[in-house]
């Protein structure tokens, strides 16, 4: 058998916290190994096969493998045929500070109670936050605002999830965000300028914008 087994690693200045991983394998095994971020990925083709959580899991193409912090985990192909995929790793400090932030959820004891899920919506806002990274062509607020958004995705598909009851800030920090970036239309403007400015969590404040006026800041 030829073996075909490629590992590329990609990052973006963006958000430099983030690795992701693209590989290609057919003859390689992953040992048992655990990570301390927490893992998403997506199989591209083939099928990918691992033991994580004493379960033996099968990922065909498209679904989405979620992977918490230090659980033990291997890797092979299920045919000599091999797989693809790709993987995003997020500092777990990182991960828990936007699921606090900017979804409706509490952070306290949160893990993914799935290793993997079929979702269609993930998956493809997954793959479209990797192919803008991929492009390095994208503005950093692009790529923040579908960073969010991945994040939003996979915490929804768990059925562990508390609501977080914390009071909402006033209509007044949209509107004096919206009054800042209308006196900036000229200058490229990013979450953490638009934030600063404001005193407040880039990831709390794209939740509130959306919710107080329906679209994304970028939008």
């Amino acid at each position: 058998m030829v073996e075909n087994n490629k590992f590329q690693y990609l990052k973006t200045l963006h958000i430099p916290e983030l690795t992701i991983l693209n590989a290609t394998v057919n003859t390689f095994k992953y040992k048992k190994h655990a990570h301390e971020d927490f893992a998403i990925g997506i199989t591209t083709n083939g099928f990918q096969c691992f033991h994580c959580n004493n379960e033996f899991i099968r990922s065909p193409k498209g679904s989405v493998i979620q992977i918490n912090p230090n659980e033990l985990h291997d890797g092979f192909a299920e045919d000599e045929k091999g797989y693809s995929y790709y993987m995003v790793y997020i500092p777990k400090l990182l991960f828990l500070d936007v699921v606090e932030t900017y979804t409706s959820y509490s952070s306290k004891y949160f893990k993914f109670d799935k290793t993997i899920i079929k979702d269609d919506l993930t998956a493809a806002r997954l793959l479209q936050f990797i192919n803008e990274i991929k492009e390095a062509k994208a503005e950093k607020l692009v790529i923040e605002e579908l960073f969010l958004q991945v994040i939003e995705a996979t915490v929804q598909t768990n059925s562990n999830i508390i609501k977080d009851r914390k009071g909402n800030k006033k209509d007044s920090i949209v509107i004096k965000a919206m009054e800042y970036m209308h006196d900036n239309l000229n200058n490229k403007l990013n979450l953490d300028e638009i934030c600063t400015n404001l005193s407040i969590s880039k990831y709390y404040f794209v939740r509130l914008f959306r919710k107080y006026t329906g679209r994304t800041p970028y939008q």
